[in-house]
This record gives C-alpha cells, structure tokens and sequence, in this order.
C-alpha cells in the first residue's frame, strides 16, 4: 500500500551528516520512502521517531501500516485503585494516535480492550472505515482490565449503517455480540471479505453463509447459543469451528481445503462432516485439524453415505492440536490412517506430559512407513 506523497522540509545542506562527519544515508532518503519503512514498524516505534530531527517531528503521523492497540498488556486486579485510570489512559492515548494521523490510508485496525458499549469503540471503527482499513480485529475480552459487570461489546453501529465496505477483507470479532442477521448483513456489504472469524457472541443463534463469492476462511469459535449454520460458499477454502456440537448444512463448499474441528462438539462435528454430508468434498480437501478435547468417540460407526476410502482418500494432512494420547484420540487417528490411503503427514501438537518419542510410538503401530511424523 502506498502512502500519499509527503512534502520533504527543506533543509540548506544537499547530504546531512551525523556528528561524527559520516553522511546519514537514511536522512537522504525522499520523504514517501521513509514514510514506507516506518509504517513496516508498531505504531509505537514509529512515533518515537518524531525526537530524532525537526525534518522527523511529523513523519510518523503519514503511517499507514497496522494499527494495534492492546490493552491486555495493562493487567490489573479489580480492586486495585490504578485500574480505571489505566484503562481510561489507554482510551485517551488511542484517541490522539488516531487523530494524530494525517494519512489517507491505513492497513489494518486491531483493538484488544474490554470497554465494552462505550462510544470510544465505535470511533475506532469508524476511522477504520474512513482510512479504507482491509483489516478490523475486535478483540473485546474481559481479561484485559477485568471489568466487573463482564458485558460483551454489542456491534459498533458504524459497521452495519453503511451499505458498503469495499476494502475489508478481514473481520475478526471475539466477545463482541453480533447475531446471525448482523453477519449476514456484513456479509452482503463487504464484497472484498475474504476472512470472518467469530469468537464468543452471546446472540448468535444460527448463521447463513450464502451466495458470497469472496469469502474463503471462515472461523467459529465458543458460539454455545448457535444451534445450525449453512454454508454455501464457493470459494471457501478453509472451514474451523470449536466449541459444542452444531448443525452444519454443507451446501456448496466445492473448494474446502482444510477443515478444523475442536472442543467438546468435535467427535459429531468431525462424522458428521466426513459420514452425514451429502456434498462431495472428497476432490479438494486436503488438511484435516482436530483440537483434542475428547474423552470418549461413539460415532465412528454410524452408517455411511460415503464408503470410508472415498471419504478419506482426499487426506494429505492430518494435524492433531493437544494430543494427550487418550484412547479416544488413538481410536481416532486409527480410523483416520486406515481410511486415508494418500495420507503423507501427520503433526502432533502434545502436552507437556507427553515426550515426542512417547507420541510417535502410540501411532507407530498402524501408521505406514509412507506417512511422515512431526512433532510440534
């Protein structure tokens, strides 16, 4: 992305030099370059550039790179006298970043804060809107200041009042209570949205996923009200959901590379999706994800529409997050090895009680010599 072009201060000398008579190369630099190199950096490290020179003071303020504001690194106990001032400090410091910045563009907006229905949000996304932001990240966890009333953040007006957002690409939403009416209406006005990804919504219930051509990674997170979604995405190439068992029509996923299934819902999410589906994904899936939460797996023998190697036999991946080598997990990978004959990875992701060498053997047994190990 470019920056606007910055007017250069005049300066009386053609090279500058450093104190010890060495000529300063970055000073020589245009304005617009340095301007670029500075907004490769935090926010916060650009703006401590403002002290080096006069030339200095206000080039900081043409950045136009990624915006991050996170406030879970001001952690306070809730009784502590300090915690409301740090978290107003926090909203007055964004606040002159914000209206300190002089460009035309910024590339992304992320906000780490529990403030929950205060104005200062909506302001936020409203310059984000403004500087054609492609990425908005809401992260409006209760961990950063620990607020006593624990009241999610309801959507910020400005992004549901406009009929169009033709730069945004990325939506990430986590504790901000957003319905199923309120997605699909950010759906249909974000026409560039490649990636939504929801994380603990109170008022989301179901969700459609329909006739939107951009959108290709769409991630569920500890929805524990949402009871069904529908997705007919073409273009859709990667699918993640955790948290408790949902229904999923799967209505048109024909590109679906890599499925993710975690939580308490896993076992009939993961049959569900490879036994019950009517769609055949078989021709572009390739990498499946399990983030273990498992104790028992009771479904593996339901009836199939699909024969198991026809289900299977698109796997070149499989990723396990949390292995802890219960037998439910073993069960598992047994199945899946068995019915995956392209299978040619396998990474675990253990715990700490668990060594490497202890994991490869669970699964040496019934693994293939084709089938690659990695341990994470």
């Amino acid at each position: 992305m470019k920056s606007e072009i910055v007017r250069p201060l005049k300066r009386k000398k053609t090279q500058e030099q450093s104190d010890d008579g060495e000529v300063d190369l970055l000073s020589m630099l245009p304005d617009s370059i340095i301007v670029s190199i500075l907004s490769q950096l935090t926010i916060a490290e650009a703006a401590r550039t403002c002290v080096l020179s006069l030339r200095w003071r206000y080039l900081w303020t043409y950045y136009f790179g990624s915006l991050n504001f996170d406030a879970s690194l001001v952690r306070n106990d809730r009784t502590s006298s300090l915690w409301m001032y740090k978290r107003d400090l926090f909203k007055r410091r964004v606040d002159q970043v914000l209206n300190s910045l002089q460009t035309q563009t910024v590339e992304a907006l992320e906000i780490c804060f529990d403030l929950g229905n205060d104005s200062h949000v909506d302001n936020w996304v409203q310059f984000a809107i403004q500087k054609k932001a492609k990425k908005l990240d809401l992260k409006m966890d209760h961990y950063a200041f620990n607020t006593i009333d624990n009241k999610h953040c309801d959507v910020p007006p400005s992004l549901l009042k406009l009929s169009s957002l033709p730069s945004l690409q990325v939506l990430r939403l986590s504790f901000v209570d957003v319905s199923g009416e309120d997605l699909e209406c950010l759906l249909s006005s974000c026409p560039s949205l490649q990636t939504l990804s929801v994380d603990s919504p109170k008022r989301l219930v179901s969700l459609r996923v329909c006739s939107h051509s951009n959108i290709k990674e769409l991630e569920i997170r500890l929805c524990n009200d949402l009871k069904t979604i529908i997705i007919s995405a073409e273009n859709l190439r990667s699918f993640s959901h955790f948290g408790y068992y949902v229904s999923i029509n799967y209505e048109h996923i024909p590109n679906l590379k890599e499925v993710c299934f975690g939580g308490p819902g896993l076992d009939g999410m993961f049959t569900d999706f490879f036994h019950l589906t009517i769609y055949d994904h078989s021709s572009s899936l390739k990498v499946l994800k399990l983030n273990c939460c498992l104790k028992t797996i009771t479904d593996l023998n339901r009836p199939l529409i699909f024969e198991p190697d026809h289900a299977y036999d698109c796997l070149e991946e499989v990723k396990l997050i949390n292995f802890a080598g219960k037998n439910s997990e073993v069960r598992i990978m047994k199945y899946i090895i068995k019915n995956a004959s392209n299978l040619k990875k396998i990474l675990l992701g253990g715990t700490a009680h668990y060594s490497s060498s202890r994991m490869r053997r669970m699964l040496a047994p019934f693994t293939p010599p084709r089938v690659e190990f990695v341990i994470m």
